[in-house]
């Protein structure tokens, strides 16, 4: 799947690629997220791949307190996205897109919603 998608994206675009392994759902949620991002991404060492992985917690971080601030209730798509970018810039539109419904459900889930 991922190789598809490769090929709609810049070569700028490794970050939001990244994050959309990281964070993927479905059967490779079983795969810890590192050995995701070195089977993905081999070209990068274990430097960038650490740095990813420190930023995308930072993201999950504040997808969990957007979450429980009442998850999409309280921010339209375009609010979350303002907000996110704020902190991420990198994010494009697929990622953040992606964290929103993320957020919805930890907001669902966790009963914020």
């Amino acid at each position: 799947m991922w190789k598809l998608l490769r090929k709609r994206l810049s070569s700028n675009d490794s970050t939001n690629l990244a994050y959309l392994v990281y964070a993927e759902w479905g059967p490779n949620r079983s795969i810890p997220r590192h050995e995701r991002l070195r089977h993905e991404f081999p070209q990068a060492d274990e430097g960038t791949r650490k740095a990813w992985i420190a930023e995308f917690e930072r993201v999950y971080k504040k997808i969990s307190d957007l979450a429980e601030q009442g998850g999409p209730k309280t921010y339209s798509l375009p609010a979350f996205s303002k907000l996110m970018r704020q902190d991420f810039p990198w994010m494009d539109d697929q990622s953040l897109s992606f964290a929103h419904t993320v957020m919805g459900y930890y907001a669902f889930v966790d009963g914020y919603a």
